[in-house]
């Protein structure tokens, strides 16, 4: 089975159509796999939720889970993957996808086939041949690949060239064995959790692959929820102490 999870916050414009276009891609993997989605409304001030509950009750593959309050991107991954792996074989998939049509669901089956093949995590890569940041603003590419290279050149994780990215497939066995002691993993806010938690990963021996991801900046309906300083501050203590 694959276990989407999908953090949003203020996504009203468009989580509808994403979990529309998960659907069709999810049922396109060869076997079919089952599949359900989680998406995790973190303390949305729109129709996020409304949005979400109006799918759900004509798709009984999605699922919405809330937080009464914007609690951050941390505590929005802790409650996805928990609701994931609560429901996972060890063999099952993990895909976790921004909920803001940044993320092309294309490349769904192409992840979970890395998966199968024998990756342990399946990464949606922008810094790859054929991968691509389109429509970013210069500011935000620059400490994107800036951030990457840095992080490349710290942890030499064989396999990963983009550490930044959310969209990716994990197999559930490892996933669940690093998260049964996460220490401070979710801890704070920020973004810099999915680096964390690949870093983790590749402590713990996990295998990586990567498939090229153009990353679509411009379908983003909304601002961007990222601060850019903050976040510079979040994952030069990540350079530090993964």
């Amino acid at each position: 089975m694959i276990h989407f999870v999908l953090p949003a916050f203020n996504e009203e414009a468009g989580v509808r159509a994403v979990c529309r276009a998960v659907c069709e891609h999810a049922a396109q993997v060869a076997g079919p796999e089952p599949f359900r989605i989680g998406v995790v409304d973190d303390g949305s001030t729109d129709a996020t939720a409304e949005r979400v509950a109006d799918f759900a009750r004509d798709n009984g593959r999605v699922e919405l889970l809330s937080h009464p309050s914007n609690c951050g991107v941390p505590k929005a991954f802790k409650t996805g993957l928990e609701w994931a792996l609560g429901g996972a074989g060890d063999e099952d998939i993990v895909m976790v996808m921004e909920a803001d049509k940044t993320n092309d669901p294309a490349l769904i089956p192409a992840l979970v086939r890395a998966v199968r093949a024998g990756a342990d995590v399946a990464v949606a890569s922008r810094m790859i041949r054929g991968g691509a940041y389109v429509g970013f603003p210069a500011a935000r590419e620059f400490f994107s690949r800036t951030g990457n290279e840095l992080l490349r050149a710290r942890y030499r994780v064989p396999g990963v060239t983009d550490y930044t990215m959310f969209y990716r497939a994990y197999r559930a066995a490892p996933l669940r064995a690093v998260l049964r002691d996460p220490g401070d993993l979710f801890a704070g806010r920020g973004f810099a959790v999915n680096a964390r938690l690949l870093l983790r990963l590749h402590r713990a021996g996990a295998c990586f692959a990567e498939t090229p991801h153009e990353y679509r900046y411009n379908l983003k309906q909304g601002p961007s929820k990222m601060g850019l300083v903050s976040n510079i501050m979040i994952y030069s203590r990540v350079l530090i102490k993964p």
